[in-house]
């Protein structure tokens, strides 16, 4: 299944929730080699802060603009990776400001992979983005659903 490329971004753009502090495991579930559409990592970018955002149309900014048209030297003092080749298995960590992007999936092989995210107990959903978390908390308010557990407290 081909899919289109996405582009730098980084995933606190999506304002989800109300704070940072997440972190994102993705993991290969087959080969996922450049072609397939394989991650690629800004060097050093977790430590630019917020960068950008996304609305509920999409857009990256109030221009429309993307996030290397708004920040032109961030590829140069960020160098992005080489596309990485994952084997089933595999995983990536990294931060929700960390910038990262993929080239897009066009071979005629699929590009399956495994998301978690693992965020602050106390966070609270924005309703900004929906996608399945609007059913099971409202909107302003913390996680607290069983499809959320807590995994981790500091000093347990």
């Amino acid at each position: 299944r081909k899919s289109e490329p996405a582009p730098p971004h980084q995933d606190f753009s999506a304002a989800v929730f109300d704070r940072m502090g997440y972190v994102n495991f993705w993991i290969a579930l087959n080969e996922i080699p450049p072609e397939r559409g394989s991650l690629r990592f800004f060097s050093g970018s977790h430590r630019e802060g917020p960068l950008g955002w996304r609305d509920r149309d999409g857009q990256l900014s109030p221009s429309g603009r993307s996030l290397l048209e708004t920040y032109p030297d961030l590829a140069e003092r960020c160098p992005p990776s080489e596309p990485l080749h994952l084997r089933p298995g595999d995983a990536t960590a990294h931060t929700m400001l960390t910038v990262h992007e993929s080239p897009g999936n066009f071979t005629d092989e699929p590009r399956w992979n495994l998301i978690n995210l693992y965020v602050p107990e106390d966070v609270v959903y924005t309703g900004l983005v929906r996608g399945g978390i609007e059913p099971l908390v409202d909107v302003g308010q913390p996680l607290d659903h069983p499809r959320f557990p807590v995994i981790w407290r500091p000093g347990d």
